[in-house]
């Protein structure tokens, strides 16, 4: 991409690897002058690429996992403020997420989209904790379409494959993972309900933790990630959808710093090990108050958007 989507073709440029796996091979992106994204300046990868099959997390089937994952978004469904406790410190509750589509008060006519649903761990999740609605998952990487518990309908596509419309459309981590932002957005909007929700959660860019870590920061996910986003890369690409930021809630987590620490001092972070294990536990109060500062300085490397059609 020679091009940024706010339409700059200035910055400064960086290489990063693969950290997650230990992949070979060296990616490069480059930082937006104009709007302070990083963009990987290469093609980003597509569903034929071995980056999202067997260990990735989001497509694995695993009982246990769900289970685990359902009961802690359960709990930080029903209480934001255990839900905010839990999330901190567990990165897979997405209690930012889960707090809007509870004060939505959604009843069982709504109909609720997420984008890149993967194995339909969060879809699960809002249904075991009570959510009424009808939902819908849409991932390019899946197998193929499936009927789960609880009437969920996991869907192999695209946004536009889609067929109605939405009250509610998460895209929960995805948004990064594709090199054109305006294009799922625009797509979101046209799939949303008069009045409807847009929900993105994405890594921030340029926070405490990049700026501890640079390339080993643990959310960069080259090349996984085509842009890590700012705020003010985010209200660019909305705007240009039709849509508006109406609401942030900064959501990062202990993960930012434990993860990234895993990844400077052995090189990548899975398999998971004794060690990384032991270091969370060490340094789990460091961590969560380096999380609380990063919050409240506004540099935390994750945040969840509440998005709504521009007013006309």
């Amino acid at each position: 991409m020679d091009e940024c989507f706010c339409g700059s073709t200035r910055g400064s440029s960086f290489e990063a690897r693969e950290t997650l796996f230990e992949r070979e091979g060296v990616h490069k992106y480059q930082i937006c002058s104009n709007c302070g994204s990083a963009r990987l300046m290469e093609s980003s990868p597509t569903v034929q690429d071995d980056l999202y099959g067997g260990e990735y997390g989001t497509l694995r089937e695993s009982g246990a996992r769900t289970a685990v994952r359902c009961l802690a978004n359960c709990l930080a469904y029903r209480s934001p403020r255990l839900g905010e406790s839990i999330g901190t410190i567990l990165p897979f509750v997405n209690y930012g997420v889960l707090g809007v589509v509870r004060a939505s008060q959604a009843g069982h006519k709504s109909r609720l989209l997420d984008v890149g649903c993967g194995a339909g761990r969060f879809l699960r999740s809002l249904r075991f904790a009570g959510f009424r609605g009808h939902c819908v998952g849409i991932d390019p990487f899946l197998c193929g379409d499936r009927l789960l518990a609880g009437g969920i309908q996991l869907i192999r596509g695209d946004i536009s494959d889609i067929h109605g419309h939405f009250d509610i459309i998460t895209i929960v981590h995805v948004l990064e993972h594709s090199d054109g932002p305006v294009r799922m957005l625009r797509l979101a909007r046209e799939k949303l309900k008069d009045g409807g929700t847009i929900v993105v959660t994405i890594p921030l860019f340029g926070g405490t933790a990049w700026r501890r870590y640079g390339k080993d920061w643990v959310q960069l996910d080259a090349p996984r990630h085509a842009y890590l986003h700012t705020r003010t890369s985010l209200g660019i690409a909305a705007s240009a959808a039709g849509l508006r930021i109406e609401q942030e809630i900064h959501d990062s987590t202990v993960f930012q710093f434990w993860g990234s620490d895993v990844v400077k001092r052995r090189g990548y972070l899975f398999p998971l090990q004794g060690a990384d294990l032991s270091l969370l536990l060490r340094r789990l109060g460091s961590y969560l108050r380096d999380v609380a500062i990063a919050k409240r300085e506004g540099l935390g490397d994750q945040s969840t958007f509440v998005l709504r059609a521009s007013l006309s």
